[in-house]
């Protein structure tokens, strides 16, 4: 609700947000300005997404230093604060975590959990926060985080340049039961996704030097093994890093990597043995959907592996991709145009699969652009966050991440980038689509 007694920045922010989110903030990709449905059609049906105005305030949690003491930011600081997202189907409550600047030149991890209704968890940490340092670093970033199956809060990430990974409990203490409450760090490394298996281990991928780098992790934080992948394109002197990870039923982890801008899928057993049943020695290469690629998110559903990443080669923002693999590796030609989707102008920063096994992606192109397509390659709505959502200032929304909660609405977080011209920084804002 509109709060009258906030600060003035604030105040405008959030109510022109909440307009914009309410009315032409989402548009469909036939620009008709129908706030927020889209009618594409794309797989024969009928697809549409709103927003949820019961969720925060008209549809819209806002977070941000002046209202909750928060995420703002000096704008002539350097930030870089939305890093992900996850939803925990045993409380049903959100996390949102990333980075914040809390001093020049220093930067400290950030986590925030809001409840259901799109509101602070005040039973959270400080008042539904927590900042805080690894190794007395003094720059660190959170960049992926997911829910254990007993709803232990898993974030990584970077810190000083070493890898971290920690677990909070629900009230935003560092979990005693992992690692003894202590962060668990990796030298020389970058943690970049997260999952688990059906027993609580921990799979972690990212990269240490030039190699993908897969590490296991017993759920109590004991490290089971640490194993670096190189030349997974073919090439001895290549340069091999992880983008995301999904550990199927079967307890083996799918990894999405790039190797010298081409993207690679590689997939092992739970102890780290590159899986001979699938692609060429446990790898596809990718090559065909470019080599001059970025990764941006990798799900499987029924079986197959949905792959979305992005091809810079033209410049810009790039040009999303989405394609399919079968469970042995062979691209599913039934997908898309010859096994590729092509998405459009824009950076793919994340993809998750919903209950449906259909693909809901997002994309930014200095705004953001959230995707859904069908399990056949057919787009069925494209929803645009429009510029101008706080005043016509020379905005930005960006920094996006998603996630599906139990009821198959898509959460979306991200950020709202200030003028220059603004004396209080950025906010965080996650938002919530449901089908209509």
């Amino acid at each position: 609700m509109f709060c009258p007694c906030a600060p003035k920045k604030s105040r405008w922010l959030f109510l022109l947000l909440c307009i914009f989110l309410n009315g032409c903030i989402f548009d469909d990709d036939d620009n008709d300005n129908n706030g927020g449905n889209a009618d594409n059609g794309g797989n024969g049906g009928t697809t549409a997404f709103v927003v949820d105005n019961n969720f925060g305030n008209n549809g819209v949690a806002i977070i941000n230093n002046l209202d909750f003491t928060l995420f703002s930011q000096d704008r002539t600081l350097n930030d870089d604060l939305n890093g992900g997202i996850a939803f925990n189907s045993l409380t049903n409550n959100i996390m949102v975590v990333g980075r914040r600047e809390v001093e020049r030149n220093e930067k400290q991890v950030l986590a925030i959990e809001l409840d259901s209704a799109g509101s602070l968890n005040t039973a959270f940490a400080n008042n539904g926060s927590k900042v805080f340092s690894v190794d007395s670093s003094t720059d660190a970033i959170a960049n992926d985080v997911k829910f254990s199956p007993k709803g232990l809060a898993t974030i990584v990430g970077e810190a000083d340049g070493k890898g971290f990974a920690v677990q909070l409990d629900s009230k935003g203490d560092f979990f005693a039961g992992f690692n003894d409450g202590n962060p668990v760090v990796f030298e020389n490394t970058k943690c970049q996704a997260v999952d688990f298996d059906g027993q609580g281990r921990i799979f972690i991928v990212g990269n240490g030097g030039s190699d993908l780098k897969l590490i296991s992790l017993d759920a109590d934080g004991s490290v089971l093994r640490e194993t670096a992948f190189d030349a997974l394109n073919g090439n001895e002197k290549s340069s091999d890093s992880g983008v995301d990870i999904f550990v199927d039923e079967d307890g083996k982890p799918t990894m999405l990597g790039e190797s010298d801008s081409v993207l690679v899928v590689l997939r092992t057993d739970s102890s780290g043995v590159k899986d001979n049943s699938f692609g060429v020695g446990g790898v596809v290469s990718l090559a065909s959907l470019g080599n001059s690629m970025v990764g941006g998110g990798i799900e499987i559903s029924n079986g197959n592996i949905t792959v979305a990443g992005t091809d810079i080669s033209g410049g810009g923002s790039g040009e999303g991709v989405l394609s399919q693999l079968s469970s042995t590796g062979d691209i599913v030609l039934g997908f898309g145009n010859n096994g590729k989707a092509n998405l459009g102008a824009g950076f793919v920063t994340d993809l998750k699969n919903d209950q449906n096994g259909e693909s809901i992606i997002s994309q930014e192109d200095k705004f953001i652009s959230i995707k859904n397509f069908s399990s056949t390659g057919q787009e069925r709505f494209d929803l645009l966050f429009s510029e101008n959502i706080s005043g016509g200032d020379n905005e930005e929304v960006n920094n996006s991440a998603l996630t599906i909660d139990n009821n198959n609405n898509i959460l979306v977080s991200g950020r709202v980038k200030s003028s220059v011209t603004e004396d209080q920084g950025d906010d965080i804002f996650v938002t919530r689509l449901k089908q209509q």
